[in-house]
């Protein structure tokens, strides 16, 4: 006859893939003109490789700065919007990667 096996609960496992919790602007949210894009992520992403991009209903770019993050946990990533927009609809892109 086997003896009882104590079983522990399963360890927390870690998310594998970094993902986009929330932004600001909110996605298909009405808004004024916004200043800065910020996107906050499910991991720390690593900024070497992360990109951000506006883009108008006609394909056309939206000029942003260069994206940094704050160094606090729960940063988000921002870009700051360098030119005035019409109005009208936008697209937010991004790619990144975790450390």
């Amino acid at each position: 006859m086997a003896a009882p096996v104590p079983l522990s609960p399963p360890a927390k496992i870690a998310p594998l893939h970094l993902r986009l919790t929330k932004s600001e602007p909110a996605k298909d949210v009405v808004v004024a003109a916004p200043s800065v894009i910020r996107l906050w992520f499910s991991m720390p992403p690593e900024l070497a490789v992360t990109t951000v991009r506006v883009t108008g209903a006609g394909g056309e770019s939206v000029a942003l700065s260069a994206v940094r993050r704050a160094a606090a946990a729960g940063a988000p990533v921002e870009a700051d919007v360098r030119e005035a927009l019409a109005p009208g609809r936008y697209t937010v892109s991004w790619k990144t990667s975790s450390r």
